[in-house]
């Protein structure tokens, strides 16, 4: 499947993303300058891709309030955050459940805590290779984004067949990783500089159960992945979202990726919306 159109519609859901990006960036994630505002874009295009795949999802729905569940943890809260308070401002009802491991050192931020209460999402506090899905209940959607390329692979397999256990019928998975075969990773290999491609993979990372980026998929793979799992894949496409590569006209790679940005399927980020198909056909 080629990628969907709608880049005018992402560039707005990302501007109306990015203060609250910005403001965990800030209040929550003590970052400052320039340093915050990178980080706020980033992840404000990044969470834009997600927003509209439940807004598309939401209006085929009849069902409310929608039950959303993201099983990505949420860091200094960018995702729940701006995600949660477009929803609201928008008029969508929902219920949000947020898996967050309990040796996250953001769960004693004020701040943070202040707005989760104030947003009602729950939080289950477990590691997502101890979830036990059954005590759950369903949802509508499940959101597990950036999380794939931390598992082993056989914890990732199990997460993918947790998750669709407590999906409903025509509920949806909204997975992002990234892109093995993107343009940076190609021209990095291409020049022997992969030294930084995979990190914190140590045994001390294995002793704290909290790895780096320590497996990859490409576009091929995660389709045949999820569909071994069940998934019926709705769409599945690559973007880039890396502010630090996109402004930057310094380094040989840099240039080399906006030069071939045009090619398919080469973007640094995976974007796939799975489907768990209706029994009832």
């Amino acid at each position: 499947m080629e990628k969907l159109e709608g880049t005018a519609n992402l560039k707005t859901i990302s501007t109306s993303l990015f203060d609250d990006c910005y403001f965990c960036a800030t209040e929550i994630g003590q970052l400052s300058g320039s340093e915050a505002k990178c980080r706020a874009r980033e992840h404000s295009l990044r969470h834009a891709h997600t927003v509209r795949a439940i807004v598309d999802h939401i209006e085929r729905m009849k069902e409310r309030p929608v039950r959303i569940l993201n099983a990505s943890g949420f860091s200094y809260g960018a995702q729940v955050i701006s995600m949660a308070r477009y929803l609201q401002s928008n008029n969508i009802e929902f219920s949000w459940t947020n898996i967050e491991s309990p040796m996250s050192r953001f769960l004693r931020n004020e701040c943070l805590n202040r707005e989760l209460e104030r947003l009602r999402v729950k939080l289950v506090l477990t590691d997502i290779s101890e979830v036990d899905c059954s005590n759950f209940g369903s949802f509508h959607i499940v959101i597990f984004t950036e999380m794939a390329e931390h598992l082993d692979y056989t914890v990732f397999l199990q997460a993918l067949r947790g998750i669709y256990e407590v999906l409903e019928e025509k509920g949806i998975l909204i997975l992002t990783t990234p892109n093995f075969l993107s343009l940076k990773f190609r021209i990095k290999i291409l020049i022997g500089k992969t030294h930084n491609i995979y990190f914190d993979d140590s045994y001390s990372n294995m002793e704290q159960g909290l790895y780096g980026h320590i497996m990859y998929y490409d576009k091929r793979r995660l389709e045949r992945i999820l569909e071994d799992a069940g998934y019926s894949i709705v769409q599945i496409y690559t973007y880039n979202c890396s502010v630090r590569v996109i402004d930057s006209l310094k380094s040989l790679i840099a240039q080399a990726i906006r030069a071939l940005s045009f090619l398919p399927n080469v973007g640094e980020s995976l974007f796939v919306v799975a489907e768990k198909p209706s029994l009832r056909g």
